[in-house]
């Protein structure tokens, strides 16, 4: 046979753009990694795909004296220069400390946007962690950036703060609400009548708290069945403030709970 006899032409097919085989491989792919990082990621050894910006052990505290950090080389560093709060309505919480407790997977406008509305407000904020390494944000449908943590969640003084922040993302308060010592602190800030503030699934730890029962709350919309099922009664709003207890649904409602958050640890001081 000749040569020519035998060869087989195979026409060319453009790939399909939106396969479904290749939507539940991809969506395969993406929960693999999910499980893996948080079962076996180095604690000590962050990668540079992890995050594009990186804030620097120390660098929130030497931006607080007034101190520049060198750029990382996986990414920018991010720093806060210190900065003087004249007691203004502007700067109504001058004096006043607030504690934001979260891990890996946390939803990071839900972090990043309260931590900056309450420095501007005047509050020195603090970030508690499961233990002192940098910890790094979902960003939308990635990881997204690391944040400082300035002490881990088994040194927390909570008489030391006067309001706790619990940001949501799927992964932080799923994690966190096994945690004995975090859910102490949320029972001991709730004690005391501070305001505690949870967006989005961090409702999951009032939930686990025993916080729940009798208040009007809202969440994220998966677990409104939850929040619902502890005794809470689901509002659709933006904010729901039921006593010290603040919460809202999503990074959309991010404006109205921060003002929550600040009204209300402005009102405690100045009822004390």
């Amino acid at each position: 046979m000749a040569a020519a006899d035998r060869t087989i032409t195979v026409e060319a097919r453009a790939p399909l753009k939106c396969s479904w085989r290749r939507k539940v491989a991809k969506m395969g792919r993406k929960v693999a990694a999910i499980l893996e990082y948080c079962r076996s990621r180095p604690r000590r050894d962050r990668g540079p795909s992890i995050g594009a910006a990186i804030v620097d052990r120390g660098g929130r505290r030497a931006a607080r004296a007034g101190k520049v950090g060198n750029d990382d080389s996986r990414g920018a560093l991010v720093v806060r220069q210190q900065r003087s709060f004249p007691m203004t309505k502007d700067n109504i919480l001058a004096g006043c400390r607030i504690l934001i407790m979260a891990t890996d997977g946390f939803e990071q406008s839900e972090l990043e946007v309260p931590l900056q509305r309450l420095e501007d407000a005047g509050a020195e904020v603090e970030i508690a962690s499961i233990d002192d390494d940098d910890i790094t944000g979902w960003d939308e449908d990635d990881w997204g950036d690391e944040v400082e943590v300035d002490l881990k969640i088994a040194d927390v003084d909570t008489d030391r703060y006067d309001a706790l922040v619990l940001p949501g993302g799927q992964m932080n308060p799923d994690l966190l609400r096994v945690e004995d010592e975090a859910i102490s602190i949320i029972r001991a800030f709730a004690g005391a009548g501070k305001p505690v503030a949870a967006i989005c699934h961090a409702p999951w730890l009032l939930v686990e708290a025993g916080l729940a029962s009798g208040k009007r709350m809202t969440s994220y919309k998966s677990i409104r069945t939850d929040v619902a099922n502890a005794g809470a009664q689901v509002v659709e709003a933006s904010v729901v403030v039921d006593g010290n207890i603040i919460t809202s649904r999503c990074p959309d409602d991010l404006p109205d709970f921060c003002d929550a958050i600040v009204a209300a640890v402005a009102d405690r001081r100045a009822r004390a």
